[in-house]
C-alpha cells in the first residue's frame, strides 16, 4: 500500500484486521465443521507452526496446525499448541465414518465405536522413496516404490476415465486385491532381508502396521 499507493498502515493495524476478520469467520467455520463431521470420510494430517510464547522465551515455541479434509470439500484448521492425542480427540469426538491418516500414534482409538481407520499409502510410499534417495544402488526400495505405483495407475485411469465413487470402487476391487497381494510380499521378503532399524526396514516396518 505504501509503495502503490503512498498509504502507510501500521502492522499492528494490519494484524488487527486479520485477526478481526477471522472472528468474522467463526460462524461459518462452526458450520463447516458440522458438515465435515456429518460426512463419512475425513483425512487427517499434522504439520509445525511457529509461535510466540512464554512456554519458550527468546524462541519459538513449537505449535501444530491439524488439517482435516474431504476431497474436493471441507477442508479446516484446528490450531495447538502441542501435537498431543488431545487435539484430534476432541476435535473427532463422535465422528464414526472413515478416518485417513499417517501411522502416528494419536489418531488411534478417536471417535465413535464405529470409526474405521486407514492407513496412507502416500506416506508409506514416501519412507521407501526415502529410502531409495539413501541407497541410490540398493534396488529393493525402488522396487517397492514401483510396486506401490501399480495400485496409483490404477486411480490414474479411474480419475482419467472420470469414473464416480461406486464404479471406482468396482475397479479397485476387481484389480487391487492381486496388486496389495504382491505389494505385501514384497515388503515382507524385503523386511526380512535388511537391518530393522535401516531406513529401508523402517519403512517395511511401518507400511505392514498400517
Amino acid at each position: 500500500l505504501g509503495r502503490d499507493v503512498g498509504v502507510e498502515i501500521s502492522q499492528s493495524t494490519l494484524s488487527s484486521s486479520v485477526l478481526r476478520a477471522g472472528e468474522l469467520l467463526l460462524g461459518v467455520v462452526a458450520e463447516m465443521k458440522v458438515q465435515l463431521l456429518a460426512g463419512g470420510y475425513i483425512q487427517a494430517d499434522e504439520t509445525t507452526v511457529p509461535v510466540q510464547s512464554e512456554r519458550t522465551r527468546g524462541r519459538n515455541h513449537q505449535a501444530y496446525l491439524w488439517e482435516y479434509s474431504t476431497p474436493g470439500g471441507v477442508v479446516l484448521y484446528d490450531f495447538q499448541m502441542g501435537r498431543a492425542r488431545s487435539g484430534p480427540a476432541g476435535f473427532l469426538r463422535g465422528f464414526g465414518g472413515r478416518l485417513q491418516s499417517d501411522g502416528y500414534a494419536a489418531y488411534g482409538n478417536l471417535g465413535s465405536a464405529g470409526l474405521l481407520h486407514f492407513g496412507c499409502f502416500a506416506h508409506a510410499r514416501r519412507k521407501f522413496f526415502d529410502a531409495s534417495k539413501l541407497d541410490p544402488k540398493d534396488a529393493r526400495s525402488v522396487a517397492v516404490v514401483r510396486a506401490i505405483g501399480t495400485l496409483y495407475e490404477v486411480e490414474h485411469r479411474a480419475r482419467e476415465a472420470n469414473l464416480c465413487a461406486q464404479e471406482r470402487e468396482a475397479l479397485r476391487a476387481k484389480e487391487c486385491p492381486a496388486l496389495l497381494k504382491t505389494l505385501k510380499e514384497l515388503i515382507i521378503k524385503t523386511g526380512a532381508e535388511v537391518l530393522p532399524k535401516s531406513a529401508l526396514g523402517k519403512a517395511c516396518t511401518y507400511a505392514l502396521n498400517q
